[in-house]
């Protein structure tokens, strides 16, 4: 999300209501005040009216953020704008079936800001999506991506490793634990993906992909950008290899 907050700082001065989407997704054992108290340590600006969890899915907290834009709106043109493939269309499109009487929807991307009458005193203005550049998406096939974002509750998978030893998911993360007591690692990414111990000395693949030695501290998640994270228990040093321009940092867990 930093990138993201990085952008609306700097271009927005307007009141503000992040918006969490895909709630669905996300695994019963996060705490949505832990998710809250996260993007409060992003140094969100000082416009910032409430933060608000939503699932266009399953209709979660909808009625809940539209009393907050109605609470809180200086015009009836509401911006709403964040990273492609962040759920901006499914979320209007939600809207325009839930309280609005049109019968059209979205089926793209904005590429310029479109007007979307929700009803008489709110129209969205969709924006064209921030592009995050270490973000996997910008690496990956159309099909890749339906297969990498999630669709349904994420199951963490987790896995007990010792020292040397060495974990592939597919074709897009090589992960070796070069340093540390037994440990345990927990990935949270879409069911889709297929994730396998592999002979960290016979087993080259994953090798050509770039690669970044982490050290990671107790209390830590290692981020990899648009793909998973991984919740890792004990201080650790691993080296993680992913394709090149993807980014890759480490936080404080989320869980």
């Amino acid at each position: 999300m930093n990138s993201s907050i990085d952008m609306v700082n700097k271009y927005i001065d307007n009141n503000i209501i992040p918006v969490i989407t895909k709630y669905d997704i996300i695994p019963k054992s996060v705490n949505p005040n832990k998710i809250k108290s996260k993007l409060n340590e992003l140094k969100l600006n000082k416009n910032i009216v409430d933060i608000v969890l939503i699932s266009s899915k399953t209709n979660y907290n909808l009625d809940l953020l539209k009393e907050k834009i109605d609470e809180n709106k200086t015009s009836n043109n509401v911006y709403v704008c964040g990273n492609t493939n962040a759920g901006k269309s499914t979320l209007i499109n939600k809207f325009i079936k839930n309280y609005s009487d049109n019968d059209f929807e979205i089926v793209h991307e904005a590429n310029h800001n479109e007007a979307m009458t929700i009803y008489d005193d709110l129209t969205f203005i969709d924006t064209p999506g921030f592009i995050e550049k270490d973000n996997i998406s910008n690496f990956v096939s159309g099909k890749e991506l339906k297969k990498i974002m999630p669709n349904s509750e994420i199951r963490p998978i987790t896995y007990q490793l010792s020292m040397g030893k060495t974990l592939l998911v597919e074709k897009y993360l090589r992960l070796e634990y070069v340093k540390g007591e037994i440990n345990s690692f927990t990935f949270y990414i879409s069911n889709d993906i297929i994730i396998n111990r592999i002979n960290t000395i016979t087993n080259k693949r994953g090798k050509d992909l770039e690669k970044i030695t982490l050290n990671v501290n107790k209390g830590e998640d290692v981020i990899v950008n648009g793909l998973c994270f991984i919740k890792i228990t004990k201080d650790a040093v691993i080296n993680v290899y992913a394709p090149k321009g993807v980014g890759i940092y480490k936080r404080k867990s989320l869980i």
